[in-house]
């Protein structure tokens, strides 16, 4: 095709030239819209490149998006009229007649193609043109697979913020050589280098020509030796970028006009373009611009609707994160725009501190990071602070666990004040971090599956694609595959509901990352029965509502103390209803999704119960953990609005609440107006019950006053106590000493023992255990002080209780020996 195609355009620019009119007259018509291919030459006339990533195509100008690309033609007689003569537009996208290019890019080329102008009197102009679809913008970064992220600048200690400091600093950076810090990369396997070019001291690190009150700025371009000596081996570069200056107490460095209402705003637009038109490939915009998450004056001084077109217009292919902070790790702020999702490691010398990543369920391909630190801090400490890096093999373990997730780990590690970058403190260690790196950088190409995600009726044919010297592994019992796994030799069958992950091989290289589907067979032939079917009566139901916002609405569940396996699980039919929602069940505790599948509501059979089902995958929920099981409600379907008023329990689970997550999947950002969805569940029981009889119980958080507390760093839920996992832990927020408080439902006779796990980082010296029948009448089962045992076993007398409460009296401050009371698991027994 491309060969015609070219040979036409020969043929055309012979005989008439490009850009003119078959008829007489012609020059007056002309087409002025350029190929895609010419876009960072000439951004205003040029089509505005696709990319592959599952979204809608849009461009982009300094004045925002559109859905579409405009071609643009002068002279004539308007209403124009457009057609493609011949050629072809890339797959999913389409030209309208007014000349509008929209759709959804479907594959990544160059696709060439004659278009033609008309006027309203008739006449014509043809052009050739060339429109570009690439693949997903971040993919790059997705593959890098390693990378190194550095916070260095003047605010290394010792610190140095006035202007009349940089100097100073500018003076001591004898160390600093921008080629040995992206030989010194490279060596260490890493494909990315994330700097802090504008840290949150307001220093930029080149010299920038946007005007500022302070004028704090270098004068040597350290960013642009940093972005060209990466480019030159082959290093990608990502600014750092700090929108607010709270970091320098010293001196605040604002617009140009220095009032103190000043926001910041018009600096940092410029300071963003500034750093887009240097040839950076992405940004990465710090926590306090997150203004979905943290609210007040952050939109004010880093305006999103002004900053996201500014990167987008000047640099299509440029990447960029808003990092959400530690507490919302993999949040999709900014959406749909975000090209990366981040997550960040805390601030500690424990294998704790170290984030591993979830599978992203939203519908953009987009790149998952996690930023995590060989120290105990993101930047040099101060003179005299005690060191303490991380094993070489504690990182690694940490690097195997989101390689697995398919995540690019970006490693942080201090640089001292002259710009060493390598410092012998860490050198040992980063080499043999860079030896594994390097033995096994890089990804094999994942499989692709013939059959999407969803719900099928009768069997499936699958086939497995890779490249062709690739060999694929598979399972379909939901396992991990590797090279023990089944090897794809001929297309799969599956007669019933499966989970079906792969992997593929390339000579010579790692493996890929896993390809992961689930399919919903329909299969009257082999149907799976369950045993139990329990949808809740207890909520307060309102009429039927719509969800404009595209929250995700459903219920938050307990298991009881054994496993449970759901076969299907039903949303309420709503007359009129045709559109798709999407079903997913999560771990409560780190949202980590275990099932992606969509409900067909114009398909869908309506049961008696007045539930529409899907089958699944089978899906065994473990006893004693939380699951939120929510559906994808939209602005035209309607759904059963519900507030769960109390805790509907059984023996197998127990309802504990609503559930609303955003139209990303996130618990934040959402507006909590209350409402849940009732969704049902057809599921099997199986397997002994725990002895146990705390297990899935409820659990609260309490100062020593009796008042609710949140959890700590907003991952350590009260009810990690109680979920039979030392993996988690319940820990309050907002005090160091607190109450974990355990109700069993009801009074429970003959309770003879209690098992105490505290966390091995965080522990009471100072605590009592109380039970109670009605949560008034508190008895002491004894207080123990100045200890430092993690393990606490309590052997009772055959007791009646219902409520049980552990309260910590110490630490009750900083610095005091345990750090804060951590409770890994509670448990009781008959």
């Amino acid at each position: 095709m491309r060969f015609y195609v070219k040979l036409w355009l020969l043929f055309v620019s012979q005989v008439y030239g490009f850009d003119t009119c078959v008829h007489a007259q012609s020059s007056l018509l002309k087409i002025l819209t350029t190929s895609s291919t010419e876009y960072m030459a000439k951004p205003d006339l040029s089509i505005y490149p696709a990319f592959v990533d599952g979204i809608a195509y849009s461009s982009w100008s300094e004045s925002g998006s559109r859905p579409f690309f405009q071609l643009l033609a002068s002279g004539g007689n308007k209403p124009y009229k457009w057609k493609v003569i011949s050629g072809a537009l890339p797959l999913g996208i389409n030209l309208s007649s007014d000349g509008k290019l929209r759709g959804q890019a479907l594959r990544e080329a160059d696709y060439e193609f004659i278009v033609e102008v008309s006027d309203s009197k008739g006449k014509n102009a043809i052009k050739g043109l060339t429109f570009r679809t690439e693949s997903f913008r971040s993919k790059w970064m997705a593959d890098a697979k390693f990378g190194i992220m550095l916070q260095w600048g003047a605010f290394t200690e010792p610190a140095l913020y006035a202007k009349d400091q940089i100097p100073l600093f500018e003076q001591r950076i004898k160390n600093f050589d921008a080629d040995k810090w992206a030989e010194t990369i490279a060596k260490l396997g890493g494909r990315v280098l994330n700097f802090s070019v504008k840290g949150g001291d307001g220093i930029r690190l080149w010299p920038s020509t946007t005007p500022s009150c302070q004028e704090l700025k270098t004068k040597r371009n350290l960013t642009l030796e940093l972005i060209n000596a990466c480019h030159k081996r082959g290093i990608k570069f990502v600014a750092y970028f700090a929108p607010d200056n709270s970091w320098n107490k010293v001196v605040m460095d604002t617009d140009i006009d220095c009032k103190s209402t000043s926001s910041g705003a018009e600096l940092n637009k410029g300071l963003i373009r500034e750093l887009i038109k240097m040839g950076v490939d992405g940004l990465w915009i710090d926590m306090a611009a997150s203004s979905e998450l943290y609210p007040g004056s952050y939109g004010k001084w880093f305006p999103w609707n002004e900053m996201i077109p500014i990167i987008r217009a000047n640099n299509p292919y440029a990447i960029f994160a808003n990092n959400p902070g530690v507490h919302y790790g993999g949040t999709a702020l900014r959406w749909p725009n975000t090209d990366v999702l981040v997550y960040e490691g805390r601030v500690s010398a424990s294998e704790s501190a170290l984030q591993v990543a979830k599978p992203q369920i939203i519908s953009k391909k987009v790149a998952i990071e996690v930023d995590n630190m060989l120290d105990n801090y993101w930047w040099e400490p101060v003179s005299g602070s005690v060191k303490n890096p991380k094993p070489a093999s504690m990182i690694i373990k940490n690097m195997k666990a989101n390689w697995e997730i398919g995540a690019t780990y970006m490693l942080n590690y201090p640089i001292p004040a002259n710009g060493e970058i390598l410092p012998e403190l860490y050198k040992p260690i980063l080499n043999e971090i860079g030896k594994f790196v390097n033995a096994n950088n890089g990804w094999s190409e994942m499989p692709v599956a013939s059959v999407i995600n969803g719900e099928y009726v009768g069997f499936q044919t699958i086939k497995l694609f890779a490249k062709p010297d690739a060999v694929i592994y598979f399972s379909i019992d939901g396992s991990k595959p590797d090279k023990k796994s089944k090897k794809y030799v001929s297309p799969i069958t599956i007669k019933e509901s499966t989970r079906l992950r792969a992997i593929a091989y390339e000579e010579g290289r790692p493996g890929s990352k896993i390809l992961d589907r689930q399919y919903g067979i329909r299969n009257p032939e082999k149907q799976l029965f369950a045993n139990r079917n329990f949808t809740s009566k207890i909520s307060k139901t309102t009429t039927a509502r719509i969800e404009p916002k595209g929250y995700y609405r459903g219920i938050r569940i307990t298991v009881g103390r054994r496993n449970v396996t759901v076969s299907q699980i039903g949303r309420k039919f709503v007359a009129g209803n045709k559109n798709i929602h999407k079903i997913l069940v999560q771990r409560f505790f780190d949202q980590y999704t275990l099932l992606n599948l969509d409900i067909k509501s114009g398909m869908a059979k309506v049961e008696k119960d007045g539930y529409q089902y899907i089958n699944i995958p089978p899906l065994t929920l473990e006893a004693g953990k939380s699951y939120l099981i929510v559906s994808e409600e939209d602005g035209n379907d309607k759904f059963v609005a519900s507030k769960v008023e109390k805790e509907d329990v059984n023996a197998d689970f127990r309802i504990a609440g609503n559930a609303i997550l955003s139209s990303t999947g996130d618990r934040v950002p959402v507006v909590e107006d209350g409402y849940g969805e009732i969704l049902s569940l057809k599921y099997f029981t199986g397997g002994k019950e725990s002895e146990n009889i705390a297990l899935g119980s409820k659990a609260t958080l309490l100062d020593n006053a009796g008042n609710l507390l949140i959890p700590s760093t907003e991952i350590l839920y009260a009810d990690n106590a109680v979920d039979g996992d030392n993996k988690t832990h319940a820990q309050a927020g907002g005090q160091y000493a607190w109450t974990l408080q355990i109700d069993l439902g009801k009074v429970v006779d003959g309770i003879i023992k209690a098992a105490i796990d505290f966390s091995r980082e965080y522990y009471p010296t100072d605590f009592e255990v109380f039970y109670s029948t009605k949560g008034t009448d508190w008895v002491s089962l004894g207080r123990t002080d100045k200890s430092d045992n993690l393990q606490i076993l309590l052997n009772l007398t055959k007791i009646d209780a219902r409520y049980f409460r552990i309260r910590s009296y110490k630490p009750d401050g900083p610095g005091q020996k345990g750090g804060q009371m951590g409770v890994e698991e509670f448990r009781l027994f008959k």
